[in-house]
């Protein structure tokens, strides 16, 4: 039996969008028996482009069921069948992240249009529901609409089960690549325990000790993945996993604590298999002051001493150069005042070489005010630092009552701590920071948090002070 699905939602992340209208038909692979199709109010704004693409209003869905609604009949749908969709990753991820937030766990069997489309039906020049009903002349009316969108997904499907010589689907469903390749000594029963929830996994040898650290948003999907391409042609993944004797995880709710995590187990414990994952301490730092007398601000890269935190680090000085030297050109900064050329205090003082040049506005010889210098200096710096000096970042929790915090003080992550929601929002700052999990400092941490900051939104940052 299968259920072929489609949704719509407000945006692109099942953690932060919701689902705005579904589609379920039930296949017994001749004929469709049952089926269900609502909008749904997801209880936030939906944007304009999403409307553009949908035709979805929030005036549509004012009126609509919530998702808690409608999910016992979801239930009722998708027990006992295969979960089908086109791209099932993005509305398997919506509707689990729905349940998810009424506090149940939902998992079930799924297979992709998508990927079987590409085995079943090659050379195509594109495997989009859209570009494939045009070619395979399906009939779809309201295009990115869920019931319209499904009803194609479901004639699709009909042809893959009509021109599958191969059995791909079979194996898709029964999984039998896994079986088939996964070691002897590790079990389907244990690949599939494993949790499909973001965090990191351990492989272990046959004596216990971790071979090799991972991350992922989906545990269970990563490690199926890794014995799905296990192949003798790709030497390392099969030696890997023929040590491979065991999988650990630890679940953290939150895609940054992953990533965190995983580093900082990697150098903790060297695993064979992390050989060139494995950070080197970075010598050195690009640093930032301001004059005392003269006010303006200076960059200068040198090396890391001690406790010393700089904006950004490198393993070579070179690399620091490269970096600051495209910042001074396209911010037209000064070389003296970012030390590429000897800096002069005396009265007078000498302009630059990029002065000369048309480049430098004259910050060396005081032409350009320090305030009018400073804050084109501070926009060049400004990708490389973090929004504040001394914040928390709250994330997703292991569970929906529940928050991941991460701890930067001092423009340096201090660490962690996971803490339910009411707990959180009745404790000071001071109270919630004294309970963080400390993890030794390394700059790659703060590579890895500044990174994360920049192409997500998800998650929060709360301001502590200066």
């Amino acid at each position: 039996m299968y259920t072929i699905i489609d949704i719509e939602a407000t945006g692109g992340s099942p953690k932060r969008d919701k689902i705005t209208e579904i589609a379920i038909f039930l296949y017994d692979g001749e004929k469709i028996i049952d089926s269900f199709s609502t909008l749904i109010n997801p209880e936030i704004h939906i944007p304009p482009f999403i409307t553009n693409l949908t035709g979805i209003t929030n005036e549509m869905v004012a009126a609509a069921p919530k998702f808690s609604d409608v999910a016992e009949r979801v239930l009722e749908l998708t027990k006992d069948a295969v979960f089908v969709a086109h791209n099932v990753q993005f509305d398997y991820a919506y509707i689990k992240a729905e349940f998810k937030r009424l506090g149940y766990s939902f998992q079930r069997q799924k297979v992709c249009t998508v990927n079987l489309s590409k085995k079943i039906l090659p050379n195509q020049d594109s495997y989009s529901l859209g570009n494939l009903c045009e070619d395979l002349q399906i009939g779809i009316q309201n295009p990115h609409r869920a019931e319209d969108d499904a009803k194609a997904t479901v004639e699709l499907f009909k042809i893959l089960l009509d021109n599958d010589p191969n059995n791909y689907i079979e194996a898709a469903i029964t999984e039998k690549n896994l079986y088939t390749n996964a070691p002897k000594h590790l079990s389907a029963e244990l690949v599939h325990s494993l949790p499909e929830e973001t965090g990191i996994y351990f492989l272990h040898n046959v004596n216990g000790k971790v071979i090799f650290v991972g991350k992922s948003a989906d545990i269970q999907r990563r490690i199926i993945q890794h014995i799905n391409n296990n192949t003798t042609s790709k030497k390392k993944l099969y030696k890997m996993l023929q040590n491979t004797h065991n999988v650990t995880y630890k679940e953290t709710g939150s895609e940054l604590l992953a990533s965190l995590l995983e580093s900082y187990e990697i150098q903790r414990l060297r695993p064979s298999y992390n050989r060139l994952r494995r950070a080197r301490r970075p010598k050195y730092g690009i640093f930032k002051y301001y004059h005392p007398t003269k006010h303006y601000l200076h960059i200068k890269i040198q090396e890391i001493q001690a406790e010393e935190v700089p904006i950004i680090a490198f393993p070579k000085k070179e690399y620091a150069d490269k970096l600051l030297l495209n910042r001074i050109k396209k911010h037209r900064l000064c070389q003296q005042l970012c030390h590429f050329e000897t800096v002069l205090d005396d009265k007078n003082g000498v302009a630059c070489q990029h002065y000369a040049d048309n480049i430098c506005n004259g910050a060396c010889i005081e032409k350009e005010r320090a305030s009018v210098y400073n804050k084109r200096a501070r926009q060049a710096l400004k990708d490389l630092e973090y929004p504040q000096s001394h914040f928390f970042i709250e994330g997703e929790g292991r569970n929906n009552d529940e928050l991941s915090i991460i701890y930067i003080e001092n423009n340096r992550f201090i660490g962690y701590c996971f803490m339910s929601k009411e707990k959180y929002e009745k404790l000071k700052p001071s109270e919630v920071s004294s309970k963080i999990e400390e993890l030794p400092h390394h700059h790659e941490f703060d590579k890895i948090i500044r990174t994360y900051l920049k192409k997500s939104k998800l998650d929060k940052i709360i301001k502590l002070g200066n």
